[in-house]
């Protein structure tokens, strides 16, 4: 297949009587190899479905190939941008997918003294310092959250998200939790070592530390969930679905509410004319307001709350200009 693609004489899009990719079929096998090259250098789409409305990370999230799911999420992530840069389409993994994996942090701090650091350190949950805020079980984005705390997403079975009574369950667990082995940088027991717990891109090994107290590690537990069959293709759940749940999935899964609402804006782009800036605030408002009715955590709450003042009067001043531009137009006419 390589040579085939490198010579210009395969469609690494092409789809088989089923709607298969290359891309699903080497998802579905939990070919690392494979999947890395059809994505980095045959440019394969990682949004494209087959018959049964499954993506490439579907199929590996129903295999549990949780390495594998981090590839594809972050390659459909930049593919998402590309598709839809100039639209006000926020990607959400919980709308695009009928299979989702879940992932907790176990995390734990090098234990002893000075007197210890040329010895083989030993770990410990309770070594956390109070710099560690992530805490002794974390969400990838560093929330401290346990395997307890994590819950399946509501929807809407009315259309109408604001009716609590009306929200139920569109999802159901595929698999138990277990701890992932998947990724190339975790040693026989799931665990990797570095310095740090907090700092984003941290360089992690699979090789335990000899020597030294300062050492973290981690471990990632993984849990399967599948949406409904009779919501599977449907996007009529929209965002609502996704902030109805218990926050600790939907946020995390959607990047939470705040960052959502950042992303809403579009920080990165210029606004072609203050109407499409109103409506980017407006959309970034609502997106604040739906999750401060699930958000559980007070300091969250009162962020989201100052940013919707914030917002608020800025958009208030953005109708106040359009209504001056109005004025200003018909007065030539």
């Amino acid at each position: 297949m390589p040579v085939l693609l490198e010579k210009g004489e395969a469609d690494i899009n092409a789809r088989s009587k089923m709607g298969h990719t290359p891309l699903v079929n080497a998802a579905s096998k939990g070919d690392i190899a494979m999947v890395l090259y059809f994505l980095n250098h045959a440019r394969a789409n990682p949004l494209l479905k087959n018959t049964f409305s499954e993506m490439a990370y579907d199929v590996a999230a129903a295999n549990s190939e949780a390495y594998l799911c981090d590839i594809l999420q972050s390659s459909e992530k930049q593919w998402w941008k590309e598709e839809h840069g100039s639209e006000d389409q926020i990607y959400d993994p919980l709308i695009l997918h009928s299979t989702v994996l879940v992932t907790v942090h176990e995390n734990q701090r090098a234990t002893g003294s000075f007197a210890l650091s040329f010895m083989a350190p030993k770990f410990s949950a309770s070594a956390l310092t109070q710099q560690d805020f992530c805490g002794p079980w974390s969400l990838p984005n560093g929330r401290p959250s346990t395997k307890d705390d994590v819950h399946l997403p509501l929807i809407s079975s009315t259309g109408n998200s604001n009716a609590r009574a009306n929200m139920q369950r569109g999802w159901f667990w595929m698999t138990e939790w277990v701890i992932d082995k998947t990724d190339p940088t975790v040693d026989a027991e799931g665990w990797q070592y570095g310095k740090s717990l907090t700092e984003v891109n941290h360089p992690w090994t699979a090789t335990a530390p000899t020597s030294g107290t300062n050492w973290v590690r981690r471990r990632k537990w993984i849990r399967v969930m599948k949406k409904r069959m009779d919501l599977i293709g449907s996007t009529n759940e929209g965002m609502e679905g996704s902030d109805a749940g218990l926050p600790s999935i939907a946020q995390e899964m959607a990047g939470n509410y705040m960052r959502r609402a950042n992303l809403a804006l579009r920080p990165e782009e210029e606004f072609t004319d203050t109407a499409q800036e109103l409506s980017r605030y407006r959309q970034a408002i609502q997106i604040l307001l739906r999750g401060i009715k699930v958000d559980n955590d007070p300091s969250t709450k009162l962020t989201a709350s100052s940013l919707v003042r914030e917002y608020l009067q800025h958009a208030e001043e953005l109708m106040e200009l359009i209504r001056e531009q109005e004025e200003n137009s018909g007065a030539f006419q």
